[in-house]
Order: structure tokens, then C-alpha cells, then sequence
């Protein structure tokens, strides 16, 4: 049995060289607060992120730091994220990093209009 549906979505990345600098321009449209979602042991991605950092800053975009995923994160880290932007009142979820730290910000931004139990 085939079940009909639509799929929307509007997640937007944004990859490549030099492309980090374009980080700002593009926050300040969408709001002036953002959640920077990363890895616990940020390693290689140490100097990128401090430069998003002065790029919002520059931009006057306000930001709060959950700077605490782990590989393969566990849904009571998603649930502190979510936690983090309904009480800081974030209008946009910045992720950087490899496949478990985006794919923490997405489900965290999703999660936060999400009614039902997360699991």
C-alpha cells in the first residue's frame, strides 16, 4: 500500500570555500538570535566556529552556545538544545560540524515545534 504525501524542507545549507563569511548577511534576515549547535570536542572545527562567532557579532546577531554533542548523540542532548532555545527564544539554529552535529541542530530546530514525546 502506497500512502500519498508532501515533503517540505526548508533547511538551508550552506558549503564551501569561503562560504563562512556569508554566515552574518544571512542570520540577520532571518532573526537576532541564534543557537550554535557543534561538538563537545570541537577539534579541527575550533578556529571555524570562533570566526561564525565574530561574524554574528559583527552582524549584531546575538548568539547562545550548545557546544555539547557527542557522536551519535543521545536524545537527552537533543532534549537540552531544545530546552536551550524555548528559554533563550532563538529565532534560527546554526550547525557546524560533520553528520552528528547537523543532524543534532535539525532535529533540535525541529524539535522545538515538535508536540508529541521526541523518541
Amino acid at each position: 500500500m502506497i500512502n500519498n504525501f508532501e515533503f517540505f524542507n526548508p533547511v538551508r545549507i550552506i558549503f564551501g570555500s569561503g562560504e563562512i563569511s556569508k554566515a552574518g548577511k544571512i542570520a540577520k534576515k532571518i532573526g537576532g538570535k541564534a543557537i550554535l549547535v557543534s561538538y563537545k570536542n570541537q577539534g579541527s572545527l575550533q578556529n571555524s566556529i570562533r570566526k561564525i562567532e565574530n561574524i554574528l557579532e559583527n552582524q549584531n546577531v546575538n548568539y547562545v552556545k550548545f557546544y555539547e554533542i557527542t557522536p551519535n548523540p543521545e536524545l537527552n542532548e537533543i532534549k537540552r538544545g531544545i530546552d536551550l532555545c524555548k528559554n533563550e527564544d532563538v529565532d534560527m539554529v546554526i550547525g557546524m560540524g560533520g553528520g552528528s552535529a547537523m543532524d543534532a541542530a535539525k532535529i533540535i530546530a525541529a524539535g522545538v515545534y515538535y508536540k508529541e514525546d521526541l523518541w
